[in-house]
């Protein structure tokens, strides 16, 4: 079933890629999406391009094993590979090549899985990004709540592409053979994921739940309030 879901988000980063193709093919002036198809304007006449979106973004989405990781259970061991030498620095393992969540100096760590071929996370960056201002100046969290994102399936040249198109500030981390997702319950994306540390381990999930952010400033309250039990 693991390498099952594999597939399917390969099968959605192919049909991404030939979404882009059929668009540049067929639509010269003027694409808009609606419902399942793309309709495309052409020297005044129009081009109906129906694509399968059920197949391409919809499937994988559904046919995925998804085991989320449940509020109050332990979060898994896993190690991420320093990809930044200033978010190594901001984070406390500067020198280390790997490390793991227990590591990350801060009390609660906030993680992020995402892909950068996710149309959702793609959506909802700007919103990700004005959440974690809030989170960094917040006397509640700020140095208290580290936020990571780990881009499941995404290599790191694929997550400095991410971080440098949606000006991302914080921690992207690449899980490109999705060892991570795995480990995690292959969980859709985005998904968010609340740990509290213990000493010598990652510590205690204390938030569990898929979706965007969406309204920044009520998510703050969440993982506020979460914190402050």
């Amino acid at each position: 079933m693991k390498k099952l879901n594999a597939r399917f988000i390969h099968l959605e980063k192919a049909g991404v890629f030939i979404l882009g193709i059929l668009r540049d093919k067929f639509c010269e002036t003027k694409t808009r999406k609606r419902g399942f198809a793309i309709m495309c304007i052409k020297r005044n006449n129009f081009f109906l391009v129906t694509i399968l979106l059920f197949i391409v973004l919809m499937l994988p989405g559904i046919a995925k094993a998804e085991f989320p990781l449940e509020v109050g259970k332990n979060f898994p061991k896993i190690k991420l590979e320093t990809t930044d030498t200033q978010h190594a620095r901001v984070l406390g393992f500067l020198g280390k090549k790997t490390f793991g969540v227990e590591d990350i100096e801060s009390e609660f760590v906030l993680i992020q899985i995402f892909s950068m071929y996710c149309p959702y996370c793609q959506a909802d960056a700007p919103k990700v990004n004005e959440f974690f201002e809030m989170l960094e100046t917040s006397p509640a969290t700020k140095g208290r709540v580290k936020l990571i994102g780990i881009g499941a399936g995404n290599s790191a040249f694929e997550i400095e592409t991410f971080r440098k198109k949606y000006d991302i500030k914080f921690s992207l981390f690449p899980d490109g053979d999705f060892s991570i997702h795995k480990k995690i319950g292959e969980v859709r994306t985005p998904y968010f994921i609340l740990v509290k540390k213990e000493k010598g381990q990652a510590g205690k999930i204390l938030f569990s739940k898929l979706g965007s952010v969406a309204k920044p400033e009520s998510f703050l309250k969440v993982i506020t309030d979460l914190i402050s039990k």
